[in-house]
């Protein structure tokens, strides 16, 4: 989740508790996921990272304190 504070939203104060924010989601969402996939036999691999990634990424404009990285 750092690429998310380091590279699409302005370093400032809120954008590190942000990424915490994100890997303490990642983190939850890793079981969840693999207890899915389990039956399949299938991995989760990075899956739980990128989702949340791209999950708290289109969330983050609805934040008034979360600014992007001008382009």
């Amino acid at each position: 989740m750092v690429h998310v504070c380091r590279v699409f939203l302005a370093a400032d104060g809120w954008s590190p508790a942000y990424a915490v924010a994100g890997a303490a989601t990642a983190t939850a969402v890793t079981p969840a996921l693999a207890a899915l996939l389990a039956p399949s036999g299938g991995h989760t691999f990075t899956w739980p990272c990128v989702l949340v990634s791209l999950v708290f990424l289109a969330a983050a404009p609805a934040f008034s304190r979360l600014r992007r990285v001008p382009a």
